[in-house]
């Protein structure tokens, strides 16, 4: 178990600070934004969730993610080389991390972009003019706010899980690849299809087929690397 945590912490290091570092900016731009909307005590946080400035702030914060998650392990440095070679880790073991760190961190994007959201609903709520209900009211009612919080449609939180896990695989698919020497595109195009599907409001039926085309989609990534890995280790026999 250590040497598995010890990829992790691998992982961490190219990457946490980065990380941590988009948080920050997309907190900052967002809080920016909140300041600017106009004090109208029964729209303002309505005004900010469909403003298309918290769209956007939000995409490239994702798409900054993926890419940090995407380029970080694509290469080791011959420190990290050594310290996997001395813990015996297996190139399956290595992606299986990395998906499960790649979780991790899309997870708490998610956490961080919808506690920004309910703790401005909690700091925009008069409870003399603005009730509980009306805050749950304006989250139905607001396609990006409503897709990260779905409240009591169990089917997004579904379709959510398994966006993440899909994009989580096709992001340590994407540095594998890249590592073998050969180019990943199921990333870039599942993280674009995800783009456009949180900015809009969606049926169950396209939470099912988003469901269903992001598990085609890392299930493809996960054949490729193995078929090329097999390639590299027919090769390496000859």
């Amino acid at each position: 178990m250590k040497r598995y945590l010890s990829v992790m912490a691998l992982a961490a290091r190219g990457s946490l600070y980065k990380l941590l570092g988009v948080f920050f900016l997309m907190t900052a731009a967002e809080g920016a934004i909140w300041m600017t909307v106009p004090e109208n005590e029964m729209n303002k946080f309505s005004d900010f969730c469909q403003s298309s400035w918290v769209a956007l702030i939000f995409a490239l914060g994702f798409l900054a993610v993926m890419f940090i998650l995407c380029i970080s392990a694509c290469d080791y440095s011959s420190k990290s080389s050594y310290t996997l070679r001395r813990l015996l880790v297996s190139e399956p073991a290595i992606y299986i991390c990395r998906t499960i760190y790649n979780i991790v961190c899309l997870l708490a994007l998610w956490a961080l972009q919808s506690a920004i959201f309910w703790l401005l609903a909690r700091l925009w709520a008069s409870p003399d003019v603005v009730t509980p209900q009306k805050i749950l009211m304006q989250f139905y009612n607001i396609p990006l706010a409503h897709n990260l919080l779905p409240l009591a449609e169990t089917s997004k939180y579904v379709s959510n899980a398994i966006l993440v896990f899909s994009l989580a695989v096709t992001a340590a698919s994407f540095s594998t690849q890249q590592r073998m020497g050969r180019k990943g595109f199921a990333v870039i195009i599942l993280a674009a299809i995800a783009v456009v599907f949180f900015r809009r409001e969606i049926s169950f039926l396209a939470d099912l087929t988003l469901s269903i085309v992001s598990v085609f989609i890392a299930g493809c990534s996960v054949l490729n690397v193995w078929s090329v890995r097999g390639e590299l280790n027919e090769d390496a026999k000859d």
